[in-house]
């Protein structure tokens, strides 16, 4: 079986699949139900009254939305990035770094349905940093390489034929019902070139050992 450290050292990789079960249908009605109680928490660098300014970055383009539903308090705001949030809305991103993400854990009010199943198997620190990312047709992000908590959880919950997450000339599409480790150390992007829409749950794991057990 690969060690973290093995996929650290080795970046050949774009992404495995973890042997792990979704009830798609079960997720669906779970994210429906969040979208439907919660649209005053959904985020995007359109409400800039929640940002500093000119936080947005630049490789961002279209309707890219997000529930964060891991932070260190429960907030009952939208969840923009930490390096973006306004400090007299968010103090708690006044924390230093490492206690900011001691902190961080799933807010109470996501706490329900499929997601609180899948939660107690998995465990919390799988999900301590996570959050349902959406992207409208017509929205991409450019090829970037994340800085910080490269090994990351991606679960589908809806998508398109034409919805790709890519690694230079390499495309795929992540499949409802199916969960991957992604390696965002290695220049990637995504596009949403269909007419509906993508969501998935991305979380950056803090116990990135504990999952290897579901490898294929």
């Amino acid at each position: 079986m690969k060690t973290e450290q093995q996929l650290r050292d080795n970046t050949d990789w774009d992404f495995f699949e973890l042997d792990i079960n979704i009830d798609v249908e079960k997720l669906r009605t779970w994210y429906y139900e969040v979208d439907q109680k919660f649209p005053n928490l959904k985020f995007s660098f359109a409400l800039t009254d929640y940002t500093l300014p000119n936080t947005k970055q630049s490789i961002l383009h279209g309707g890219i939305h997000s529930f964060g539903m891991a932070w260190p308090v429960d907030q009952d705001l939208p969840i923009p990035p930490r390096y973006a949030a306004r400090p007299d809305l968010y103090p708690e991103t006044l924390m230093t770094e490492d206690e900011f993400g001691a902190q961080m854990k799933v807010m109470e009010k996501y706490k329900f349905g499929y997601f609180k199943e899948l939660l107690d198997t998995l465990g919390e620190d799988t999900f301590s940093w996570s959050r349902i990312t959406v992207h409208d047709p017509a929205s991409k992000i450019d090829p970037h390489i994340d800085g910080a908590r490269t090994i990351r959880l991606h679960i589908p919950i809806i998508t398109n034929d034409e919805a790709w997450f890519g690694w230079g000339d390499k495309k795929y599409i992540f499949t409802p019902g199916k969960v991957y480790l992604i390696n965002t150390s290695k220049e990637h992007y995504t596009v949403n070139e269909g007419n509906t829409t993508r969501a998935h749950i991305i979380s950056h794991p803090a116990n990135v050992s504990y999952l290897l057990k579901y490898l294929s």
